[in-house]
């Protein structure tokens, strides 16, 4: 499986958050869609406009030109069972469409293969079609002041198209509000995308030069604000809300900009296996998280984090990197820490509370997770990795995690999972992925870690060890009877040595005897102060 396929199914199963979401403050009031659905009393049929002499068929006023074009107004098409509503392909005139309103079945609006800077949409409604607006194979439309809205696939889409501006435009309950395929330059200001039913509310693929500005995205299921495999974005002044995975992520997007945005209960993702090409991001330090400055860092040595709080913390290619003591990580989120192409990062004594996936490594070797508390209702896993190895995981606590409490994916190797306590987990505690091999599980505690597999773990990897040979012993199950504890997955992994009774941890239980010492000591003094009162 790979990395983005397991991250898709994180974020999958973070729809059980959108509970939580329901109950946040967001800046939109909607309308009941079945309010909306309504038959237009003059409502004509669909229509085509091939050639620029079919123009005088439908425009009530203009002659083509760029000071008079033609202006077709007030068209009510309601034809669902036609393919499009309103069809212009082929044409040189000059023209705008104002004021209509269009249901069908594909499109509402096609637009294709039209002459430059020729085409101007203002002030029209599309709904309940697979796409709102279709711009497709045309260079410079300008689409302002419209509204999309339970569009099956896209509200507005751009496909092959250049200089497209989208402007003060509005989408909701439309699997994707805005989408940008195959574009160059197709910019987008002051639009607002929510309620994305499964994907993101801005999508761009595979284009360049796209700039996402002064936009809302807001209750995606997927992404607020989505760039793949697209080379000099731009996404500034955003405002992002309650979007279920992140709030802006960039895949596979070298040269992307990104300042100035604001997410509430959403976050900043960004992801390539090409180290240079994440490093051609360029994210200012003015982007926040739950009010709080997000941290983005690249190339750091020897770099020590202060007492600063910060909601979300990303690195790429750095080295010897402590992080001590955080527990003011941003809650209902994707990921407190990302980390790639990193080397020696140590993080320790941290909280992390309610958020999708605490932890993620991605292509780093050499870290260390130490003495850290992951839990939460609401969170879906404590942390992953992705060809990343030599990893040692020690001392910490995976407690009411949705998803599982360790994740090892895509050839993660040598990774030492010891002396941790695992319990109350919904699908199993660990996982380890296909391609996973020679990661040691040992000395470890699981109680009650799965209603879902027969096992506390999952094991579909290479060689990978459930216990120590050289000490014979395993780990603690709560649901081992006798024997070897049979591991659920393709592996055929065992516990060759379970442990009968809970493993006592060195570092919990000189937290506990400490505790137990100074409230001895206390009730000590509370006995001698009142001896000396009598």
């Amino acid at each position: 499986m790979k990395r983005k396929d397991v991250l898709i199914l994180f974020c999958l199963l973070l729809l059980i958050l959108t509970l939580y979401n329901s109950n946040t403050t967001t800046s939109f009031q909607h309308v009941n869609d079945a309010s909306l659905v309504t038959i237009p009393v003059n409502s004509i049929e669909d229509f085509e406009i091939s050639s620029n002499t079919e123009f005088t068929l439908y425009a009530i006023s203009g002659d083509g030109s760029e000071l008079e074009p033609w202006i077709i107004r007030d068209k009510d098409v309601y034809d669902p069972t036609a393919d499009i509503g309103i069809y212009i392909h082929g044409t040189t005139d000059y023209f705008q469409l104002v004021n209509c309103t269009v249901r069908a079945n594909r499109y509402d609006v096609c637009i294709e293969d039209v002459a430059p800077d020729t085409a101007t949409v203002k002030n029209c409604t599309f709904n309940l079609s697979a796409t709102g607006l279709g711009i497709i194979n045309s260079l410079g439309a300008y689409v302002r002041d419209c509204l999309a809205y339970d569009c099956v696939s896209a509200g507005f889409e751009a496909d092959n198209a250049s200089d497209i501006l989208y402007m003060y435009n509005e989408a909701y309950n439309c699997d994707r509000g805005f989408e940008i395929k195959s574009s160059y330059s197709a910019d987008m200001f002051w639009c607002e995308a929510y309620d994305s039913g499964y994907d993101n509310c801005f999508h761009v693929e595979d284009s360049w030069d796209v700039a996402v500005q002064n936009c809302i995205a807001n209750g995606a299921v997927a992404n607020g604000i989505y760039f793949e495999n697209c080379t000099d974005g731009y996404a500034g002044l955003n405002s992002c809300f309650d979007n279920v995975e992140h709030g802006i992520s960039i895949w596979d997007s070298p040269n992307t900009f990104v300042e100035l945005n604001t997410f509430v209960n959403c976050d900043l993702g960004v992801y390539d296996d090409d180290v240079e090409d994440l490093l051609s991001l360029d994210v200012q330090w003015d982007n926040t998280v739950n009010g709080e400055i997000l941290f983005y860092g690249e190339n750091l040595v020897d770099f020590t984090f202060s007492a600063t709080p910060r909601p979300e913390i990303i690195l790429v290619n750095c080295t010897n990197i402590m992080i001590n003591g955080h527990n003011d990580f941003a809650q209902h989120t994707t990921v407190n820490i990302l980390v790639h192409f990193s080397k020696s990062v140590i993080i320790q004594n941290c909280n992390f509370i309610d958020t999708g996936v605490a932890l993620a490594f991605f292509n780093s070797e050499d870290f260390k997770i130490i003495g850290c508390s992951f839990t939460g209702d609401e969170m879906i896993g404590g942390m992953s990795t992705f060809s990343s190895s030599k990893g040692l995981i020690q001392y910490n606590n995976f407690h009411d995690i949705l998803y599982a409490g360790i994740a090892v994916n895509d050839y993660s190797n040598n990774i030492t999972i010891i002396e941790n306590h695992f319990g109350n987990m919904y699908l199993y505690a660990i996982s380890l992925d296909y391609e996973t091999e020679d990661n040691y599980i040992y000395h470890n505690n699981f109680i009650n870690c799965s209603s879902f597999y027969s096992s506390y773990g999952v094991d579909q990897g290479i060689d990978n060890f459930w216990y120590n040979e050289t000490l014979q012993e395993g780990n603690y199950w709560d649901s081992w009877v006798s024997g070897p504890y049979d591991i659920y997955g393709s592996a055929g992994s065992q516990d060759l040595y379970p442990l009968g009774g809970i493993y006592v941890i060195p570092e919990f239980t000189i937290s506990t005897t400490m505790i137990s010492i100074v409230s001895l000591l206390t009730l000590l003094s509370l006995v001698v102060i009142g001896s000396r009162r009598k």
